[in-house]
């Protein structure tokens, strides 16, 4: 199935360097989704952003297994994101300069990573999904949905680790 679902379209230029940056080290791709779980008040209600005591949690995890993670920050909301995440390891924020704003792009970066941390997000889902790395480690949420009216069982694979 992997090898039906390639991505057609290449990196953009500004892209790029990036690519470089991930496929040089321990790339650990972390998306936070905000957006609609945040403004919408039925997404919200039903879902609701991941608070950032996951995130650090999910830091915490990697970094107890990996020796120089570099975190690779992908949002809908990369102010907020620069305003709440800090690490003492590399932090380099994904943006719409570095994307063109292209959704597609930013799936293609974070699928390039070696590591994830996800949201309770099918875009997140997606992203480590395809991370074609055997040793991947991927955090996602233990609770996927907020109000608890969504069975996860069969959302997430074995080998991944649940916070």
């Amino acid at each position: 199935m992997r090898e039906e679902l390639t991505f057609r379209d290449t990196l953009c230029d500004t892209a790029r360097p990036i690519a470089t940056e991930i496929n040089s080290g321990e790339s650990v791709a972390v998306h936070i989704r905000r957006g609609d779980y945040v403004s919408n008040p039925h997404y919200s209600a039903l879902l609701g952003a991941v608070e950032p005591d996951y995130y650090k949690s999910a830091f915490r995890y990697i970094e107890s297994r990996l020796t120089k993670p570099h975190y690779f920050i992908f949002s809908d909301d990369i102010s907020w994101c620069r305003q709440h995440f800090t690490s003492d390891h590399p932090l380099t924020f994904v943006d719409a300069e570095t994307t063109g704003g292209a959704a597609i792009q930013d799936l293609m970066l974070m699928s390039s990573c070696r590591h994830f941390i996800i949201p309770n997000s099918t875009f997140g889902w997606w992203g480590a999904w395809l991370g074609k790395d055997p040793d991947k480690l991927v955090i996602a949420p233990r609770k996927w949905s907020k109000s608890g009216q969504l069975d996860s069982s069969d959302r997430i694979p074995e080998s991944w680790h649940l916070l």
